[in-house]
C-alpha cells in the first residue's frame, strides 16, 4: 500500500482508505474542554464589540462609531495581512477574524450580526424614487 502524504496536521490517513474511498481521511482533533469553549465565547464577544477606529472603515466612512471588525471584507483583512496587522489588541483581532474568514466559518458571526440587527453596508442606501413624465404618470 502506498503511503499517503499527510493533508494538514488535523487530518492523517486511514488505513483502511481503499476499503472506504470516500473516508480516506479522519479528522484527530484534540478534544474541546469547557476552557477552551468559554475563552472562545468571551473572543467572538470582545470581536463582537470592537469597531474599525480608522480608515476607509472608520467613523468618517461609517459613522457613529465605525464598521463592526465581523463585517468587514475579507479583501480589507488579507491586505492587512500582507502589510501587517496594527499593533494591540486590535491587530489581534483582526488577525482572528481574518483567519476565520478565510477558512469559510464566516456564519459564526451571525449571531453577532442579529444581535445589533443585521450586517453593516459600507455603501449608503439610495433612495428608491422614480420620475415619470407628466403624461406617461400611472394612476
Amino acid at each position: 500500500m502506498r503511503e499517503v502524504r499527510r493533508a494538514s496536521r488535523f487530518f492523517v490517513p486511514a488505513r483502511d482508505a481503499f476499503r472506504e474511498p470516500f473516508n480516506c481521511f479522519r479528522p484527530i482533533l484534540p478534544p474541546v474542554n469547557d476552557i477552551e469553549r468559554e475563552n472562545f465565547r468571551n473572543l467572538l464577544a470582545e470581536i463582537g464589540r470592537m469597531r474599525m477606529p480608522f480608515g476607509k472603515y472608520g467613523p468618517a466612512a461609517v459613522p457613529p462609531s465605525g464598521m463592526p471588525l465581523h463585517d468587514l471584507p475579507v479583501e480589507y483583512l488579507l491586505w492587512f495581512k500582507e502589510r501587517g496587522f496594527p499593533k494591540g489588541r486590535l491587530g489581534e483581532l483582526m488577525a482572528v477574524v481574518c483567519e476565520i474568514k478565510e477558512v469559510g466559518m464566516d456564519t459564526v458571526f451571525d449571531p453577532l450580526r442579529e444581535a445589533l440587527g443585521g450586517r453593516v453596508s459600507f455603501h449608503p442606501k439610495r433612495p428608491r424614487e422614480v420620475m415619470f413624465p407628466e403624461d406617461e404618470r400611472p394612476m
